[in-house]
């Protein structure tokens, strides 16, 4: 049974960010990702800078920035190519398995988690800003340092992926090039 079936109908946005995960090819491979591991690796180098400081004001200031970014290149996607092209990146290759995912499917998942996780991290800052800021000195230090640590890591997790959603976009840039050269080619040949 599926982890989505046992979610109430009444949490759709729930159910389809389990679906995005789901088809993003789980959480294992969110774990498996280069932007994952890197983001890890930039949390310890800037340990000094969240642990001392108020990050979430960096947060606050760009995010909006990147999130505008990530809605656009979803929209380039969109629009990126005539009917045939859309039509052939929805189509499943007859070499595919059964069940994996088409090519604009896989796209738009990875835009879609990218900008999930910019909102998220905007969402944690202005939590962390709310609660942080003037409530500090009466919460537990493990708890201040374990939000901070999680919070900063989301946005560096975000802007790594940012980097995915860029190649992305030039791919397929690339791949409507190709397709335009394919069908140019079959044009002349007749």
């Amino acid at each position: 049974m599926k982890i989505a079936s046992l979610i109430p109908r009444g949490f759709v946005v729930l159910n389809s960010i389990l679906r995005l995960v789901s088809g993003y090819g789980g959480v294992r491979a969110i774990f498996m990702t280069l932007h994952f591991w890197i983001s890890v690796v930039m949390l310890l180098l800037t340990m000094q800078y969240w642990m001392r400081h108020e990050w979430w004001g960096q947060v606050l200031n760009t995010i909006p920035t990147l999130l505008g970014f990530s809605i656009g290149g979803f929209a380039i996607f969109i629009s990126l190519g005539d009917h045939d092209f859309k039509k052939a990146l929805c189509h499943e290759l007859e070499s595919a398995t059964e069940g994996a995912p088409t090519t604009f499917k896989t796209i738009t998942t990875q835009i879609c988690l990218a900008s999930l996780s910019q909102a998220l991290a905007m969402l944690v800052a202005i939590l962390a800003n709310a609660i942080l800021a003037d409530c500090k000195p009466y919460l537990n230090q493990h708890f201040v340092l374990a939000f901070n640590m999680v919070g900063y890591w989301i946005f560096l997790y975000s802007v790594c992926f940012l980097v995915d959603v860029i190649v992305t976009i030039f791919n397929i840039a690339e791949m409507n090039e190709k397709y335009i050269q394919f069908v140019l080619g079959k044009g002349r040949k007749k």
